[in-house]
């Protein structure tokens, strides 16, 4: 009996394939092409408020800080095309801080007085037109 179960078992080592698993992630630059620090959120699926509602979020966003002439990213396993299927128009916003700012006030005050360097409404045309890369100049 142990012999068929050994059997069994070389058959289902031999037969049986490992395949990576495939774990494709899309990502949104953001160059910080200014003389200052700068954070970014994008108002993506899932967020709070999405284009043509431009309404900051009500909770602190989190993000990196990106210094001059640095990058940051946002990433999705989510395909940006699916993405965008699920907006209520063909934009999303990115929304840029700068990094002062959101130490210096706290998040309502951002919010209401809408302390943002600038925003970005852009296409699915508009990301790929640029490889997925936003440049942000002052």
């Amino acid at each position: 009996m142990k012999n068929i179960y050994l059997k069994a078992l070389l058959v289902l080592c031999l037969f049986s394939s490992c395949e990576e698993a495939k774990f494709t992630v899309y990502t949104i630059i953001v160059k910080n092409k200014s003389n200052h620090n700068i954070q970014f959120f994008v108002a993506r699926p899932g967020s709070e408020f999405l284009y043509p509602d431009t309404t900051l979020p009500t909770k602190k966003i989190g993000s990196p800080v990106i210094f001059p002439s640095l990058s940051g990213y946002v990433d999705s396993s989510i395909k940006w095309e699916k993405q965008y299927s699920k907006l209520p128009s063909d934009k999303m916003s990115i929304y840029i801080f700068d990094s002062d700012t959101l130490k210096k006030y706290d998040w309502e005050d951002v919010r209401l007085n809408y302390r943002i360097l600038k925003r970005y409404d852009l296409t699915l045309q508009d990301l790929q037109s640029t490889d997925f890369y936003v440049n942000y100049t002052e």
